[in-house]
């Protein structure tokens, strides 16, 4: 991949904008001041300065200290990875900025972190479906949405989450009746109900591989057939926690070595903040339609 594609994948998952894109592919080749890029790209006099500060602090760009001032990316590869790690940052400071500003909202709003197993986890995403009219999942990283294998026969369900099983911590419980319970639990909400989920490309990729034709001709077909559920894909997911966002609450499962623990959310302020949140992971995002042919 050379210089102008990495920008293109760039502005693509993280929803630049034209000017901004345009600016990125011209220093990824040139030097230039400001007055030149303007000469150069389609951005105009009024915006330019407004950007490269924005691409200064993200640090995605060089600035000389002479006058006029000469901009680039001297270290292509040192600019893009300080770009990324600013948006990771940003992304992990906007959730610890979620979980600190709980205690400043309304006492009409209620947060609860539960202990227990992952069958009580279970439970409480069960739940969650039976009580909500839509229901949005920010999966984490190295998770697949279960519109992927639930509607497959009982046998090759089972197989699958006993794959999952072994290559990954999961969340679900291991137990037949409980993952059959949860599986029609799925089957209902994505026959009736609104859902959005959000997942990473390389895993979707991954778990393609290893499906027959019929399978993958299954999922097209469901896709097909349920137009009320949407699966984006993201080249790029930094989520380790997943987060299950409904009309109602907001649940976030967190499995660690030590102990199991679900934050659980009640309240419009807080529904309101995680939407914002869910949401702008989906900004540039592909549908699962795109990569299963």
């Amino acid at each position: 991949m050379n210089k102008i594609d990495t920008v293109e994948l760039l502005a693509k998952d993280y929803a630049l904008t034209d000017n901004q894109k345009d600016i990125l592919k011209f220093l990824s080749q040139f030097e230039a001041t400001a007055e030149e890029i303007v000469k150069k790209t389609t951005v105009s006099n009024g915006r330019i300065y407004k950007i490269l500060r924005e691409f200064e602090l993200w640090g995605i760009i060089d600035k000389s200290k002479g006058k006029p001032s000469i901009y680039g990316m001297k270290n292509f590869s040192l600019n893009i990875r300080n770009f990324l790690d600013n948006k990771l940052k940003k992304n992990m400071e906007s959730q610890k900025q979620i979980i600190s500003g709980l205690t400043e909202i309304d006492s009409s709003s209620k947060v609860s972190v539960l202990s227990g197993s992952n069958k009580d986890f279970d439970i409480e995403i069960i739940n969650m479906f039976n009580q909500a009219k839509n229901i949005k999942i920010l999966h984490k990283h190295i998770s697949l949405p279960w519109f992927l294998y639930c509607f497959f026969r009982e046998d090759d369900f089972l197989k699958i989450r006993d794959l999952i099983a072994k290559t990954r911590v999961t969340g679900s419980s291991r137990e037949k009746f409980d993952l059959l319970q949860k599986r029609n639990a799925y089957l209902e909400i994505y026959k009736n109900k609104k859902i959005e989920q959000i997942m990473l490309k390389k895993i979707l990729i991954d778990y393609l591989k290893l499906l027959n034709k019929y399978q993958i001709k299954l999922i097209k077909e469901n896709i097909r057939t349920h137009p009320n559920v949407k699966i984006y894909v993201l080249d790029n997911l930094n989520t380790p926690f997943s987060v299950y966002l409904s009309d109602r609450e907001v649940l976030m499962p967190i499995f660690t070595k030590k102990q199991n623990r679900m934050i659980k959310m009640q309240g419009k302020e807080y529904i309101s903040i995680y939407e914002e949140y869910v949401e702008s992971f989906t900004k540039g995002a592909r549908v699962i339609s795109d990569f299963i042919n």
